[in-house]
């Protein structure tokens, strides 16, 4: 009888897992990673003082600002080349960082954003990333 309960128990048990697995699998195919969602939400503060302080700064400003949020942050601002930054991107992520889109990497809890697409910040920006590590995700 106890064979019987335990081999019952372990089929439920294997059952409840592979359907936990389907279930995410499902949303995420429908509604996106719902952690790459959480993570977003976590980084909002970082990403929204990068949006509305450093980049709303005239050019030959945005240098002087963006080293003011490295002096009083948590996280590490770091411009790193454009094959660096291509080579660090979650799967998946490189198209939307090739558009100038800032790509989150929960697992190493990061995010990349290129500097500028046309080289309007300082002299070779168009050619760097910046690189955001040591979020709080």
């Amino acid at each position: 009888m106890n064979r019987l309960f335990f081999r019952f128990f372990i089929l439920v048990m294997l059952s409840i897992t592979a359907a936990t697995f389907v279930v995410y699998f499902v949303f995420a195919r429908l509604f996106g990673d719902p952690l790459e969602d959480i993570a977003r939400r976590q980084a909002s503060a970082q990403i929204f003082l990068l949006e509305q302080y450093v980049d709303q700064a005239p050019a030959d400003e945005w240098l002087t600002r963006l080293n003011k949020v490295r002096e009083v942050s948590k996280v590490h601002f770091d411009l790193i080349p454009l094959a660096q930054a291509r080579g660090e991107l979650p799967a998946g992520g490189r198209t939307a960082f090739d558009r100038g889109e800032l790509v989150l990497d929960p697992a190493h809890q990061s995010f990349f954003r290129r500097v500028d697409m046309k080289g309007e910040r300082y002299i070779g920006s168009e050619e760097e990333a910046l690189r955001a590590s040591h979020l709080p995700v």
